[in-house]
């Protein structure tokens, strides 16, 4: 029997949760993404290996500070 028989990809609701943490372990990178802001996405594409990347989700890489985290 296929494991994967009756899955279906559907995106995060913000009903769901509040944040999408990422975190790309080659870079060591971290990404806190509020949920609306990708949704009704159900993916996301990060690229943190390009330095000077101007992508639409750099904003939100180490963003601790959407969690109340303090510095």
């Amino acid at each position: 029997m296929d494991a994967r028989r009756g899955f279906q990809r559907r995106p995060i609701t913000p009903d769901e949760a509040d944040f999408l943490a990422a975190y790309v372990a080659p870079e060591r990178a971290w990404y806190i993404v509020p949920v609306r802001a990708f949704w009704p996405a159900n993916h996301l594409s990060l690229y943190p290996q390009n330095e000077k990347s101007e992508g639409k989700w750099e904003k939100y890489r180490e963003a601790w500070e959407l969690l109340g985290a303090r510095s």
